[in-house]
């Protein structure tokens, strides 16, 4: 009873919202992630959770950010400032 509450609930908070998948291939060791936070919310978009693998021979980190975003969010005008922060070799957004 209260699980099926507090799921109703959660629909209704996020009622308009995509979850998104960003996906970056940076070359660089990204250690951190408050930079990419900060850009997040300054676009209305809230980090759920951050996935990363790094490959220290070729000096390359895979983020997979994962996101909740607002159904009219621009992605085009996220994807330049968070290139800004380290340029993503293979950026996308799914």
């Amino acid at each position: 009873m209260v699980l099926t509450q507090f799921d109703r609930l959660e629909h209704r908070v996020h009622m308009g919202t995509d979850l998104l998948s960003k996906q970056n291939r940076v070359n660089d060791i990204v250690s951190d992630i408050k930079p990419y936070k900060h850009v997040l919310s300054e676009h209305n978009v809230r980090l759920s959770n951050i996935y990363f693998e790094y490959d220290y021979n070729r000096h390359v980190t895979q983020l997979n950010l994962i996101v909740l975003a607002k159904e009219v969010t621009n992605y085009m005008t996220l994807v330049a400032p968070l290139k800004e922060l380290n340029p993503a070799t293979t950026p996308s957004i799914s």
